[in-house]
């Protein structure tokens, strides 16, 4: 059995379960003489795993279309088969950081078998230009007057950010995720990703969050935006591709921990069309570079893989997702 607290294997190990919980831990273990008793063999136990990011209602292919496309049932029960094969994997807690339902309601009955905290929509400003996906690298644009719905909150100012914390918690999310950048782009083998709110604004998030007793996680893939997220204090910064040494340095102070998402920008930067894997590509390779810097400087990080259910066969194969955590 690992034991986290020490870094050390203790064996051989006993483990006393009541009521479908873990009781007690050790090399040995105090139980009635009526406990069933099951010998487990050379096998080890370590602590469930947490996924920090995670898109339970969302699979690769064709992605801005699946809330037009997709039934919210049909999402829903995506969303759960994903859910099991995730704790099958290990996952025992994730954080789903935008649900892709088109209801507004939280589908929380689709995630019976895991931990699950919903953020619910994401929120983003109405500036930008993608009609879908608020932080998109791929914009796509739809004619406006047939107002398709978008998979993002839109919140312009303070107010309305406000307005939107409050209707969210009213219906059940457990936390909020605001989108700070995008749409994305490489240019001269840098990153620019323009920023959706100041400083300023997403303190006022952070601090309305805050009153009703949760968090903020942002959707940040760089600069000026990931600066703006860590001076408001937000509770993680996620994917983070490209963060300033003032930003590093803020995150180490605050404790502010960076969610890098690599399983995702691996999966893009593999499958898809010539043009887009090139253009992934070098997103991953910019990111890997910018990744050990912030190792270098010591910021703290928390493991998130961005993933829904993978496909495991092509698209035009019979339906069967299974969720990449390795």
């Amino acid at each position: 059995m690992v034991n986290v607290a020490t870094g050390r294997i203790v064996a051989p190990a006993e483990i006393l379960i009541e009521d479908e919980r873990i009781k007690a831990v050790g090399s040995a273990v105090e139980h009635a003489g009526v406990a069933r008793v099951i010998d487990l063999g050379d096998v080890t136990l370590l602590p469930g795993l947490i996924d920090a990011h995670v898109h339970l209602f969302l699979h690769p292919g064709s992605e801005s279309l699946q809330t037009v496309e997709e039934s919210v049932p049909q999402r829903t029960i995506l969303a759960m088969l994903a859910a099991r094969d995730d704790l099958l994997a290990g996952f025992t807690a994730e954080r789903d950081m935008g649900t892709e339902a088109r209801d507004r309601r939280i589908p929380r009955c689709a995630m019976p078998l895991t931990r699950v905290s919903l953020s619910g929509r994401v929120f983003g400003s109405a500036a930008t230009p993608s009609t879908f996906w608020v932080a998109t690298r791929m914009p796509i644009h739809f004619n406006p007057a047939q107002h398709v719905l978008s998979n993002a909150t839109y919140a312009n100012d303070v107010d309305e950010l406000v307005a939107a914390i409050r209707q969210q918690h009213k219906e059940g999310s457990d936390f909020v995720k605001i989108y700070e950048t995008g749409p994305d782009r490489m240019r001269d083998g840098v990153l620019r990703t323009p920023y959706q709110y100041t400083a300023a604004q997403l303190r006022a998030a952070v601090d309305e969050a805050s009153r009703l007793g949760t968090t903020v996680g942002v959707h940040a893939m760089g600069e000026p935006g990931a600066l703006y997220a860590a001076q408001a204090g937000v509770a993680s910064i996620d994917h983070a591709s490209q963060l300033s040494i003032e930003t590093m340095t803020l995150m180490k102070q605050k404790h502010i921990p960076a969610v890098p998402t690599f399983a995702v920008f691996e999966y893009f930067a593999n499958h898809g069309e010539a043009a887009d894997m090139q253009r992934e590509s070098a997103l991953l390779a910019y990111k890997v570079l910018q990744f050990k810097k912030q190792i270098a400087a010591g910021i703290p990080f928390a493991v998130g893989s961005d993933v829904g259910p993978f496909r495991t066969e092509p698209r035009h194969a019979s339906l069967s997702y299974s969720s990449n955590m390795a």
